[in-house]
Parts: structure tokens; sequence; C-alpha cells
């Protein structure tokens, strides 16, 4: 594989971040300062726009985009003109904006407070208008006897909180708050001072549904989360990794919020498990033969698969079918289809496949090198792309046999066939590319994968694979020029 790059400079020393805005054909690129991303009729050419900074110089710590209909904040614009944002802001807010192609380029926002004083980690899109936005708080420790999960803890001895609120976009109303450590939850983790002052902090967040979301519109919010311990003592040792977590998983009702129903209504604990580490990773999965819904979770260096079952009372319950240890820390998963690609924190990428019939988890292939992943996303072919922390990014895929496991089955493992030294850190791949809706499309546009490459740099990387027999002579000099580097 060879790439064709194109680099726009952004500035700044925050890492970039990317919200894709499909209502208006571009991205919105938020780091040291907000940038609308779009390309030129013919999608040649990357044009940067500077977009005004909130009122009083707030930061812009998340945003997603979502659909305007139901929240009149668009001035009477129609909506493939303006995309309308939900923005979490740095004091913290809640803010609803709107953001056009239009120059000067303006967020048109309302806003509210939220969490009391707590940063926001994410927002997640959960169903229609309604949002999750995860808080933090981050305080001096406390015992488990005294500290209470709220932002009130204050002084020596407060403590740290984390909390999930769902919000209602289309009246910023505060549906409901789910604090990470509730208080029917069993956390405690011993009497002795190594384990005083532990929080429950929330980790990551998913979404799935039944198969009938779109007649009942109830669909299942996922919260992982995990038992975080107080400073080590001495200082000088280091935070062991957490042993304990939760995933706990919500009935999101939406109807219910629009004719203004109780939080239980809205927003029902409908079941939980506890898991022997951090939930890094969450994200569903469908077995297209039954339309059995499974969940994948990320625990240490552990991959779980869950059965999602209903139980005849109504509520859900998660079956343990499978898991796999890998290495040392799973904190990077992409879903295709039954292939699970699982980035280590040092030990590379590793191919799964999960088999609903058998309930199995095996190993199609894994990177035999030593490699520290920082992104990675699948290709349509099932080809993996990879960044690491040496500012390359690799092409990976399943082949050649390396030998015979002890089951006598053959082996395989992930090679490169395609290598790219960008000079840049990569924290973020985005499937996609920016295209005017009026670009006639060529031969040469339908061919390859496109992504949208994020860095902490400050740099927004445009990528698309072409293949080798485009650049066969190209090829041929970088050969030449990897042979004279490795005999230096």
């Amino acid at each position: 594989m060879a790439s064709n790059t194109r680099e726009v400079d952004v500035g700044g020393i925050r890492p970039v971040v990317l919200t894709k805005l499909p209502s208006i054909h571009g991205l919105f690129v938020r780091g040291s300062y907000p940038y609308l991303l779009t390309a030129d009729d013919a999608g040649k050419e990357l044009i940067l726009r500077n977009v005004n900074p909130l009122e009083g110089g707030a930061s812009i710590e998340c945003a997603v985009e979502f659909d305007d209909d139901v929240f009149a904040v668009t001035g009477g614009q129609t909506s493939q003109q303006t995309a309308v944002l939900a923005v979490v802001t740095s004091e913290p807010s809640l803010t609803f904006a709107a953001l056009t192609r239009d120059e000067p380029c303006e967020l048109q926002t309302r806003h509210r407070p939220v969490g009391g004083g707590q940063t926001a980690m994410r927002v997640e899109h959960v169903t229609g208008d309604i949002y999750a936005v995860s808080t933090i708080t981050v305080g001096a420790h406390k015992g488990l006897a005294d500290k209470e999960n709220t932002p009130d803890n204050d002084g020596d001895g407060r403590a740290s909180s984390s909390t999930v609120r769902l919000v209602n976009g289309s009246s910023l109303r505060e549906v409901c708050s789910i604090p990470a450590e509730e208080r029917e939850d069993d956390v405690t983790m011993g009497d002795d001072d190594e384990q005083s002052g532990c929080t429950v902090e929330v980790s990551s967040l998913a979404t799935f549904d039944l198969g009938d979301a779109g007649d009942s519109g109830i669909v299942y919010l996922c919260v992982g989360s995990c038992v975080v311990a107080g400073p080590a003592r001495p200082p000088e040792i280091d935070e062991a990794e957490p042993s304990k977590g939760f995933v706990k998983v919500y009935r999101i009702d939406p109807t219910a919020s629009l004719l203004g129903g109780a939080d239980a209504k809205v927003c029902e604990r409908v079941t939980m498990i506890e898991v022997t580490g951090v939930p890094y990773q969450m994200a569903a999965m469908v077995d297209e033969g039954s339309k059995k819904p499974f969940l994948l979770c990320t625990v240490n260096n552990v991959v779980e698969v869950y059965a999602v079952e209903q139980e005849p009372e109504g509520g859900l319950r998660l079956g343990i079918v499978t898991n796999r240890h890998l290495h040392i820390a799973s904190i990077f998963m992409q879903i295709q289809g039954n292939n699970v690609a699982v980035g280590d924190m040092t030990r590379g990428v590793t191919l799964l496949q999960f088999d609903p019939k058998s309930s199995s988890l095996s190993e199609l292939a894994r990177y035999e090198f030593s490699l520290w992943p920082t992104a990675l996303q699948f290709l349509s072919n099932g080809k993996i792309l990879v960044a690491d922390d040496r500012f390359n990014i690799f092409l990976m895929e399943r082949q050649r046999e390396i030998g015979k496991g002890h089951s006598g089955s053959s082996g395989y493992s992930l090679q490169t066939v395609g290598q790219l030294h960008l000079g840049l850190l990569v924290n973020c791949i985005r499937p996609g590319s920016l295209r005017s809706t009026t670009t006639n499309l060529n031969r040469s546009d339908e061919e390859g994968d496109q992504f949208l490459l994020c860095t902490i740099e400050g740099a927004l990387v445009s990528l698309k694979s072409i293949e080798n027999s485009a650049v066969e002579r190209m090829l041929q000099i970088q050969h030449a020029i990897q042979v004279n580097i490795q005999k230096q």
C-alpha cells in the first residue's frame, strides 16, 4: 500500500480532536483553537476556517452533532447548511450551538451549567436528542467511611466524584444523574491504609438496543467504571492498575422524558456485573444469524464477551460466555462483523474472531513484534490501519503461515503490507473524507479507503490508500532507501 497524505497545521499545544459534521460536509476541529475544516467543491483542497471563540473565552472540551429537527437554534436556516452541536465547555456548561460554513464562522449558542463544578470528560449520543455526559471532579481523597460521591466535598477532605448525566437536547433539561458510585453498591476494598480514599470513576460508555428501538425507542446505556485507590504511600511507589470495576446497564426510555416521567422511568438500571479491572472499551456485537446481541469488554488485559439476555420480568442479564487473556493492557478495540482487533498498550495488535454458535473467542493472528499502538481502525477489506508511538502508520493484514500451534492448527500472523512514516503522533483515526455533495466522483475517488487522522502536535491529516501498481516506481525507490539505511 502507498498513501497520499495532506497535512493541515492547526497550531497550538493541545491535542486535536475531531467531530464529524455530515450536515455541512465538514469537520469541527478543536485543539488550542476551534476550526471548521471543509473541502472545496472539487474535493481537492482543504479549507480551514477560524471559528470565533465562545463568549468568555471558555474552551471546548467535547462536541457531538445531532439532528436539529426538534431544536430551534438555526434561526430559520436549513439543516443542510447548519450543523447543530452539543458542546461541553470548561466552565463547565453544556452548550447547544449552531455552526454554518458562512464567513465569519460563529457558534450561536444556548447553554446551561452541568454538574455543579464538575469537569466534563465526553459526550455520548444515546438516542433521539438524549445525550450522556460523563463528568468528574478530582480532589483530595478521604476515607470511604466519610466520603460522599458529590462535588460538594471541599477542603482537605474533599473526594473525587464521577457521574453520568442524561440531558435532553430540545429542552436543555437534565433528565437524570447516574453517580458512578451508587449507595447500594458494595465497593469497599478493605480497611487498611492502602485502600483508604477509594473512588469509583467512569472509564467508558457504550449503547445498544434489542432490535426494537425503531418501534419502542428504548435503548440501553452501558457505563463502565473502575475502583481507583487513593495515593500510593510512599509516593515513589507506582500506582497499581485497578483490580475491580463494574459494568452497569441502564434502560433509557426517551418517551418517558418527553412525557415528563420520573427519573426511574426515563433511566432505570436493569443489571450490573462486577469485573476484575478497568473496562477500557465496550462495544456491542449482533449475531447476523440469530440476531442475538453480545457485549464485548476489554478489562485490563482480558477481552470478555457477554450474552445479553432478557429476563421474564423485563430486566436484562449479562452472562459471560467466553474470554481471552492477551498481554498488558487492552486499551483499544474495534469490531468488524465477528472480527475484533485489540490494541495492547505495549504489545501491538491481536486479531480475534468470535463464533456465537460455539461461544468461542479464537485468535486469528497477531503482530509478532514490539509495537506501542496509539490508534487503530478497520478498513472495509478487513485490513487494519495502526498508528504507533514512533510516528508511523502501518497497514496490517492476516497472512503467512508461521507454524503449527499446540492444537495442530495452522498459525498466522499480522503482517505489515504498507507503512508510512508520518512524523506525527496520531491519537485518533476516523473513516471518512471531506467532499462537497456537488463533487463529481471519478474512478480514482471511488477506489481505496479514506481516513482523517488527528495528532497531539496539532495537525490534521487526510489519508487515502491507493494500489501499489499506481506507485510502483516510488515503491522501488522506497525499498532502495530502506536497504541503504539498514547497511549503515
